[in-house]
């Protein structure tokens, strides 16, 4: 599999890689490949450094770094910190407004359905990346249903951009 690599964030605490690959990511069970290979290649640690916590949050066994994956089709994004992370990437379509009423909290429902048209779409893709990469940095993914105490969210700090026609998302606790 061929790979590109790219460096597309930075910050005091983290980094974000952008990798494109000549394949898209076609099975579940590619998952772990894949997530390995990217650590080989940008991290350069062994495969067997990967390790998945209880709800498949992936972490290095040694502890170094904090770590979090991101694929949509034949994309993906590592980010790496030394603070507990995680990041989201999708790219930029229709807003998917079933989405948005059953995962949204309100601030968040009330900032798409205030837009229309590419700006609905941009903002839709900016929250629900925001809420993947919450959900992937506290470890629960959707294990938690955020609508139950939909102020939690704002107990992380996040970073969203696009990048080639993606949304990215990076969260970290306060």
């Amino acid at each position: 599999m061929e790979m590109s690599i790219t460096k597309i964030y930075e910050d005091i605490h983290s980094v974000i890689y952008f990798i494109e690959t000549d394949q898209p990511q076609t099975k579940k069970e590619d998952r772990k490949q894949r997530k390995s290979s990217l650590l080989s290649k940008v991290l350069n640690v062994d495969e067997n450094a990967l390790q998945l916590g209880e709800h498949g949050k992936p972490f290095l066994k040694d502890g170094s770094r904090f770590i979090s994956i991101s694929h949509d089709d034949n994309v993906s994004v590592l980010a790496v910190s030394d603070i507990n992370i995680g990041v989201d990437i999708e790219r930029i379509g229709e807003a998917k407004m079933r989405i948005v009423k059953r995962f949204f909290p309100p601030s968040f429902k009330d900032a798409v359905e205030s837009t229309s048209g590419e700006d609905r779409n941009r903002v839709f893709y900016e929250k629900w990346t925001i809420i993947e990469a919450i959900l992937k940095a506290d470890g629960s993914g959707f294990h938690r249903d955020i609508n139950e105490d939909p102020a939690w969210i704002f107990n992380w700090k996040t970073v969203s951009f696009e990048h080639e026609g993606f949304m990215v998302s990076l969260a970290y606790s306060n």
